[in-house]
């Protein structure tokens, strides 16, 4: 795939493919969950985008919140008292910094392609230190010089 052309017939093939799956995987989740056949929840959700609001009103989801809520509901359902700690996992795991340098390898072939591109000046400085921010954005702690050493 490239940002700069169409999808070749092949492309195209793998992104279908890649969304049905996706979209196959919802469906099978959400009739698990929600007590139903997949052709019920395929018949509500039709592939489409629903705002939270409208999923609830179709019977998608049950609540609207967020982790909060989430907490809330389960500590009801297990009977805890409402301020009981818990501990939260967060799944996946979040990837160490040598696991985000490797995949964020192919960002630094794209920084230079983005010079091609007719951007404003100042977004063009900025491509930089959008890659550290990123690249260093699930780190508890990074040393970084507060300059930036360009050679020409």
């Amino acid at each position: 795939y490239s940002d700069y052309g169409d999808f070749t017939p092949t492309e195209r093939e793998r992104l279908q493919k890649l969304l049905e799956t996706i979209y196959q995987g919802f469906v099978q989740k959400a009739a698990e969950g929600r007590d139903k056949t997949e052709a019920e929840i395929h018949e509500l959700a039709q592939g489409r985008i629903w705002t939270g609001k409208q999923a609830k009103e179709i019977g998608l989801v049950d609540e609207l919140g967020g982790l909060d809520t989430a907490l809330a509901i389960v500590k009801k359902q297990i009977a805890l008292d409402p301020t009981d700690e818990v501990d939260i996992i967060i799944l996946p795991k979040p990837k160490t910094f040598l696991e985000t340098l490797i995949e964020d390898m192919e960002m630094d072939i794209r920084l230079p392609m983005a010079s091609h591109l007719p951007l404003p000046t100042p977004i063009e400085q900025t491509l930089p230190s959008l890659y550290w921010l990123h690249l260093f954005a699930n780190e508890p702690a990074a040393t970084v010089m507060p300059f930036e050493i360009v050679i020409r």
